[in-house]
């Protein structure tokens, strides 16, 4: 493999500025305590050679695969790196190769020269963001570039969308691994990986906002007035244009009929079914008109809100598209209130797991994440096969599937995070999913109350 790197980088050489030979290795997480074991004698091995005085080894945080180890090998000089590099440095790499085949990634890199930061320079230079002190390209404190130029225009718009072009940035490793691995995402933020992916919460709203935008959101409904055509003012009330008369010219009507005042077509009938109220199990009128409405019907607990004059007021005002925009206007913040309330479930189911609140919420929040993701792919996935009539069979059976295949990815979330055996799983996942089920039914109980006396 090609050497990465071989300019010299400022801060990079080894002590008193000697070059330095660094080999990365990205295993598996199953291959790491191997590769911890096996690189004590590769180390020896490598230090034989003529030039290598020392050398030392770190952990790889962020890297592309599950587990990575950097070794950083002090060489005496350029003189004897370069003969190094021309000679043995293939056969020592393939040799990391040949031990782990496919499971292992080997990059390799020289860094020689002599260049560094003067401390009177970095004393000077500090970061415009939070005023730490610079020591390289990139702000140790906050992150930021040290540069302070200007970026072009292309620069500009890969920094706005790189996270959705680079396969390999934060938000497709964790759509990927939140779709297909279910708990994994948690599992990872608690043993401390989070560098790779989104936080908890940001998915969670990321993928909250993307749904309901995608459900509720109808191009061809919310922009029609735009899209119709102007109306004609010389269109007549019957919808056909009557010829303009000539100057001078006046039109009448034959004798042998008589001139009738126009006749006004009925209104159309309203789209909105009728009102009806029951107390008592008597049907109010739809005038809503309560003219046998009994306060000693109303709970006490609603009895300061629920009155006469407001519900006649409420009846007059209500049409059922008001009610489900209104429900609709609830709904998210509904689902967010249940996210503490299904944590709480979980720490009650398992009371020795030693986990505290907020890791029972990150498994939550996750879940709730996949099922918007879900719900999201669901939606355009009946959409496109109303719009092509081959795929609509094909469309329909894949949504059944993602359907059945979300208790499926809760059940796996339980196994993978709290490692209890089927039959225990099972028996707190029914606990679970009747908590579940009991929290909707409040939730949209309460979403109907708002929803009425909101309209």
């Amino acid at each position: 493999m090609p050497l990465q790197g071989d300019e010299p980088i400022a801060g990079d050489e080894g002590p008193a500025g000697r070059p330095v030979y660094e080999l990365t290795i990205g295993v598996s997480a199953h291959d790491v305590a191997a590769l911890d074991d096996w690189l004590e004698q590769f180390i020896a091995g490598v230090l034989d050679e003529p030039g290598f005085v020392d050398a030392e080894i770190g952990v790889v945080d962020g890297y592309a695969w599950e587990a990575g180890r950097a070794l950083r090998f002090h060489v005496a000089d350029d003189a004897q790196l370069q003969a190094f590099l021309d000679g043995s440095a293939a056969a020592t790499e393939q040799r990391l190769r040949d031990r782990f085949g496919e499971h292992a990634e080997v990059t390799a890199r020289a860094l020689r020269g002599n260049l560094r930061i003067s401390e009177s320079a970095s004393k000077h230079e500090q970061c415009r963001n939070c005023g730490a002190v610079l020591t390289g390209q990139y702000c140790g404190q906050c992150g930021q570039r040290a540069r302070s130029r200007l970026i072009s225009l292309w620069e500009l718009l890969r920094d706005s969308f790189g996270d959705l072009l680079d396969l390999d940035s934060r938000l497709w490793c964790t759509l990927r691994d939140l779709a297909f691995h279910p708990g994994r995402l948690t599992s990872e933020y608690l043993r401390g990986r989070r560098a790779r992916y989104l936080p908890p919460f940001r998915t969670y709203l990321v993928m909250s906002v993307v749904f309901f935008l995608v459900a509720f959101f109808d191009p061809r409904g919310d922009f029609a007035r735009l899209l119709e055509p102007p109306i004609d003012a010389d269109v007549t009330q019957s919808g056909l244009a009557q010829p303009a008369a000539e100057p001078g010219s006046v039109e009448e009507p034959p004798a042998s009929e008589t001139t009738e005042p126009p006749t006004v077509p009925p209104a159309p009938a309203s789209d909105e079914p009728s009102v009806h109220l029951s107390f008592n199990g008597q049907q109010q009128k739809a005038d809503c008109e309560l003219d046998e409405f009994d306060d000693a019907d109303i709970p006490e607990v609603l009895a300061g809100v629920v009155t006469r004059e407001r519900i006649e007021a409420i009846c007059r005002r209500f049409t059922p598209t008001a009610f489900v925009q209104h429900m609709l206007d609830i709904l998210p913040t509904g689902l967010f209130i249940l996210l503490p309330l299904m944590a709480l479930v979980l720490k009650l189911l398992y009371p020795l797991s030693r986990r505290y609140y907020v890791e029972h919420l990150l498994l939550v929040v996750h879940f709730h994440a996949f099922v918007f993701l879900t719900l999201t792919v669901a939606v355009l996935l009946s959409r496109l096969g109303s719009l092509i009539e081959v795929l609509n069979a094909p469309m329909i059976l894949t949504v059944v599937a993602l359907s059945f295949y979300i208790p499926v990815y809760l059940y796996k979330s339980l196994r993978r995070i709290y490692r209890q055996g089927h039959w225990l799983t099972s028996y707190k996942y029914l606990l679970l999913v009747t908590a579940y089920i009991a929290g909707l039914s409040m939730l949209a109980a309460i979403s109907a109350l708002i929803a009425v006396l909101s309209v």
